[in-house]
């Protein structure tokens, strides 16, 4: 006949419920979780930066393209204000006027072509004619201005 054993363990070896509570008390981070964090932001960062560099260039442009226009808007009365006659060419865009300021001031790299000259009377009058606006890595484009005060037509 075989006898079955009674095996016991001591009473210290058992866990208790205290001893529980406090193992699954984390008071961190463990290693694999940084690096988890971490390599989640790297992969957003090097989402955000490029998108961030077109933002700026695009944003740098239209700052660019709106003082331009805002100055060829001006021209028609800045020679009144100076009482001057000016035929704006594209070989002249950079000639100063009577207030010793450039007839435009445009930025480093963008070209300003007139196809045909446009005169500015003394009374701030203007024809109308047509100037070509040619930003660096955009393609160029044609602003109408109407007369009587040569504004731009089509922002």
């Amino acid at each position: 006949m075989v006898k079955a054993r009674l095996v016991s363990f001591p009473l210290a070896a058992m866990p208790t419920n205290s001893n529980k509570q406090s193992a699954s008390r984390q008071y961190g981070f463990t290693l694999l979780e940084l690096l988890i964090v971490l390599a989640m932001m790297g992969l957003l960062g090097s989402l955000a930066v490029p998108a961030l560099g077109k933002l700026i260039d695009s944003l740098r442009y239209r700052s660019e393209r709106s003082s331009v226009i805002a100055q060829i808007n001006a021209l028609s009365y800045r020679n009144y204000l100076l009482a001057q006659d000016y035929t704006l060419r594209t070989e002249n865009i950079s000639d100063t006027l009577k207030d010793d300021q450039p007839a435009l001031d445009v930025p480093a790299g963008w070209v300003v072509r007139v196809p045909t000259p446009i005169h500015y009377q003394f009374n701030g009058y203007c024809g109308g004619g047509v100037v070509i606006l040619n930003a660096p890595d955009h393609a160029p484009e044609s602003l109408r201005l109407q007369a009587p005060g040569c504004g731009v037509s089509n922002e």
